[in-house]
């Protein structure tokens, strides 16, 4: 079931950057796993701010790629944060990461090849 457009994503995508860049002071999260979420906010706002998609500011990356990326992202999350993530709150936070950018990966519409549907 494809419940989310383009637009929802893309302020979800933003939503995303900020609660990554927030979440090591929030949470005081060290070490790796905040590296691990300066870089995603870096990495999840490039690729937003790259999409062809009502949302997209620069809009060189299309759309099902942007899923696509997502979905490894969210892979990466929920495997790697067991081994990145440090502390509890750390491991607790990059797993709980990946498994809603899955869930978003899971409830997107990608079929609008430019984002625009």
């Amino acid at each position: 079931m494809k419940i989310l457009k383009p637009t929802v994503h893309g302020l979800l995508d933003y939503i995303a950057v900020l609660i990554f860049a927030l979440a090591p002071s929030v949470l005081g999260l060290t070490g790796t796993a905040m590296f691990v979420c300066y870089i995603l906010a870096a990495a999840h706002f490039v690729l937003t701010a790259g999409t062809k998609f009502p949302l997209g500011l620069v809009k060189v990356i299309g759309f099902q790629a942007h899923g696509m990326i997502e979905f490894f992202v969210a892979v990466f999350l929920l495997v790697g944060g067991y081994f990145l993530g440090g502390s509890a709150a750390g491991k607790g936070f990059l797993i709980g990461a990946g498994a809603v950018i899955f869930l978003v990966f899971i409830l997107t519409d990608y079929s609008a090849a430019d984002g625009t549907a």
